[in-house]
């Protein structure tokens, strides 16, 4: 998604591009969603099915998306100094657009009446699951002037302490031992801060010195290792959390594989730009049950042959139209 600021004069097209992939990776985590395109729910795929495997190998290798935004964040925001009221509000404003304008859609649609129901479930949109990673973004973007006043202030020993004790109590921890330290699986403002300061470590202290092709090997790794995890269970916070230490791995693997792609085009970068509008717009609680299950059918596939089919045809459909709609926004607003 577009961060809220990065105050990059040009943006570098190969975090642009992870931005992309990212959005399509969140994008395949929604389709397999069991409240949202429903894969991963075992009333409907049973673990003695061969997309049971598929569904769970799939997900394995998309869940470092979320933590991929964040490091992104803290790699360009980390020597900003004051919050921009107008970026919040730049952010409210495309949230409420979509909010809205899908409201309204979905009455004309006759999905739903306009009547109180459906008015309490207009205003749930404001704080429903969908909208958790911009909430918890927002809090990031306010608090970041004063972690980047830490990081500003300690040495480099200090600041690998800082994140080395947040990986163990934060995220390896939890992942062995006990979810006492932090209960929300990753969602929350602790990974996001963590995953925060990681970035920025990278950036203020340029590491990222090894080939490309091994940290790619290294997300490989991880991400086969969350995959084997979710067939057994072998971990307490569960192999498809946020702050997973793999998942955290992988997600930081896969960054710096991006960091080291050298290219620079306008049309990935026009893209990337639209990566919150698409987030917004396909998560929104009006229009979920028709995208995956009316336009999509997903429901359909669950034990089909073709669900690899529907699979790609669904997650790049949502992608282009998204862009597309969001384009139409962003051009009607300006």
């Amino acid at each position: 998604m577009k961060e809220i600021s990065t105050d990059m004069k040009i943006r570098q097209s190969n975090f642009e591009l992870l931005r992309i992939v990212c959005i399509i990776m969140i994008i395949s985590l929604h389709y397999f969603n069991a409240s949202m395109g429903g894969a991963l729910d075992t009333k409907n795929i049973p673990d003695s099915h061969f997309n049971y495997y598929l569904v769970r190998f799939l997900e394995s290798f998309c869940i470092v998306a979320v933590n991929c935004f964040i490091l992104i964040t803290g790699y360009f925001m980390n020597k900003s100094e004051k919050i921009k009221l107008k970026k919040i509000i730049d952010l409210i404003g495309v949230m409420l657009f979509y909010n809205i304008s899908l409201y309204i859609l979905a009455i004309i649609l006759k999905l739903q009446n306009l009547d109180k129901e459906s008015i309490d479930t207009f205003i749930k949109t404001f704080h429903s699951k969908g909208c958790w990673f911009i909430i918890i973004y927002i809090l990031l973007y306010i608090l970041s002037p004063f972690i980047n006043i830490v990081i500003k202030n300690i040495t480099k020993k200090q600041f690998e302490f800082l994140i080395l004790f947040m990986l163990i109590a934060f995220s390896i921890y939890p992942t062995f031992l006990s979810s006492t330290t932090v209960q929300d699986n990753g969602y929350g403002i602790i990974n996001f801060i963590m995953l925060y300061l990681i970035g920025a470590y990278i950036s203020i202290y340029k590491y990222n010195k090894k080939n490309g092709f091994i940290y790619l090997s290294v997300y490989i790794i991880m991400q086969l290792i969350t995959y084997f995890i979710s067939l057994n269970k072998m971990v307490v916070i569960g192999a498809f959390a946020y702050n997973s230490i793999f998942n955290i791995i992988g997600a930081v693997s896969l960054f710096l594989a991006f960091s080291k792609i050298k290219i620079q085009s306008n049309i990935i970068n026009t893209v990337a730009k639209h990566t919150l509008g698409i987030y917004i717009m396909h998560v929104n609680i009006f229009i979920i049950p028709f995208l995956w299950k009316t336009c999509f059918k997903t429901n359909e596939f669950y034990k089909s042959r073709y669900l690899i089919l529907n699979y790609a045809v669904s997650v790049i459909a949502v992608f282009i139209i998204g862009l597309i709609i969001d384009i139409i926004r962003e051009k009607t607003a300006n």
